[in-house]
């Protein structure tokens, strides 16, 4: 069937039918980034927080999500991490050949954003991997963002990852046209520390980049301090528990039960009379026993407790 223009709602019915049928859609995943990006008065700056998660585990405290595309231009990746760098290998590879080509004439930030759109297009939505691209040229100071789907936007701030909408609302509060290098940090280290305080899946440290118009960068890390208490707890030695409180409990007898225990079986066995009888006659601790020697049968002797023996006929 031709289609004539206009929206055309086939795929939706087809995954209808493939849901009723039994089909499971893909589940939507968590990049577990925040990328913040800020232009100042003097430049550009781009912050990522380090934490490299798969699912519900960290893996990696100390991941690199800022990647030098050129001299002067740089750019914060959030997605898949393996199509992170693959992705980021071969646009740093295009830019390095144009770069080459064109007489070694410093690669304009526009042609950045276009060849990394292009590389997220042609490959249908396969790459995971959304950027946040700042950097300077001759025409000035340019932060621009590619998304996933190959959509791109240009703005003064931006941010990408599971904690954008934290960062987002602390830059749209405070961030101002003329702002200087100081405030411009303060301001995305605060937005970063609100994303990783609302997302679980960004943590860690700060790194940042200040790319500025002179053509000089900057790489900074901002280590996110811990908050302190006076219950801090003590050094633990290995094999120790430490106690942390007392707790003391009075208790009441309401009801008493007495319960009479069974007593053990015994199996009853058919046992000699000689031992049986040994067995019943008490012996104290003090008793010596040693063997008695053989004696005659003797009618007046009364000293052997043992009964006489009739003589056989």
């Amino acid at each position: 069937m031709e289609h004539l223009g206009g929206f055309n709602f086939r795929n939706s019915l087809r995954n209808m039918q493939l849901q009723n049928s039994g089909f499971e859609p893909p589940q939507p995943f968590i990049t577990g980034t925040t990328v913040v990006g800020v232009v100042f008065d003097e430049g550009v700056m781009i912050g990522t927080d380090s934490r490299g998660t798969i699912k519900n585990l960290i893996v990696c405290e100390e991941n690199i999500k800022l990647h030098k595309l050129q001299e002067h231009i740089y750019c914060g990746g959030t997605g898949y991490g393996s199509d992170l760098i693959n992705l980021t290998a071969i646009i740093k590879t295009q830019l390095d050949m144009h770069y080459w080509n064109t007489n070694k004439r410093p690669v304009p930030v526009v042609a950045v954003k276009k060849i990394i759109r292009e590389m997220v297009l042609s490959h249908h939505g396969k790459f995971m991997a959304g950027y946040i691209i700042g950097g300077v040229d001759k025409t000035g100071v340019h932060l621009c963002t590619v998304y996933f789907d190959g959509s791109t936007d240009n703005s003064m701030y931006c941010s990408m990852g599971s904690g954008q909408y934290a960062a987002m609302g602390l830059l749209e509060t405070g961030w101002q046209s003329n702002m200087d290098e100081d405030d411009a940090r303060e301001l995305m280290v605060k937005a970063i520390k609100a994303g990783i305080t609302a997302d679980a899946y960004s943590g860690c440290s700060i790194d940042l980049c200040i790319i500025r118009k002179d053509f000089t960068v900057e790489h900074c890390n901002e280590i996110i301090s811990q908050s302190t208490s006076s219950n801090k707890s003590p050094c633990i030695n290995p094999g120790k528990a430490m106690v942390r409180s007392f707790i003391v409990q009075e208790l009441e007898i309401v009801s008493e039960t007495v319960h009479l225990l069974k007593s053990n079986t015994i199996i009853k066995m058919p046992l000699p009379r000689r031992i049986l009888l040994k067995s019943l006659r008490p012996i104290s601790a003090c008793t010596k026993i040693s063997r008695k020697r053989k004696r005659t049968a003797d009618p007046d002797d009364t000293t052997d407790e043992s009964p006489c023996k009739k003589k056989r006929d």
